[in-house]
């Protein structure tokens, strides 16, 4: 879909869900919608042998709530909810591992509404052999 992106680079295959596609704004719970996304991919990598990263990314745009001081614990929060649907969906925990970039790796710059949407996601990283 329009909120999947696939991409190779020197780090594996990219699967990138845009934020809005798995999670409310501001929120690391998954909706409805976004289990059944991540039902589907579990089972796609829980057929694979390779290693999985799963990033989580943020726009430039501060949070500061109670539950998220920062773009720092939301990135690690959003990554960390995905690892555990994998891993509820028998994808073995030392496979994966989980990283929180915040909002230091765009993919784009931050400078509309649009952009920022897109630098707003969660990467599954899955590694080469």
């Amino acid at each position: 879909s329009e909120e999947t992106f696939i991409t190779i680079d020197p780090r594996g295959i990219v699967v990138s869900f845009q934020d809005s596609a798995l999670f409310p704004a501001g929120s690391a719970e998954l909706t409805e919608r976004g289990e059944k996304k991540l039902d589907r991919f579990a089972k796609f990598i829980h057929g694979l042998p390779n290693r999985v990263a799963i990033e989580g990314h943020t726009d430039d745009q501060p949070i500061a709530t109670r539950q998220f001081p920062s773009n720092w614990e939301l990135s690690s929060a959003r990554g960390s909810t995905v690892a555990r649907w994998f891993e509820r969906n028998g994808v073995a925990p030392k496979r994966m591992e989980v990283i929180g970039y915040g909002s230091t790796r765009p993919r784009f710059r931050n400078d509309s509404p649009e952009k920022r949407a897109l630098n707003r996601r969660v990467e599954v990283v899955i590694k080469p052999e």
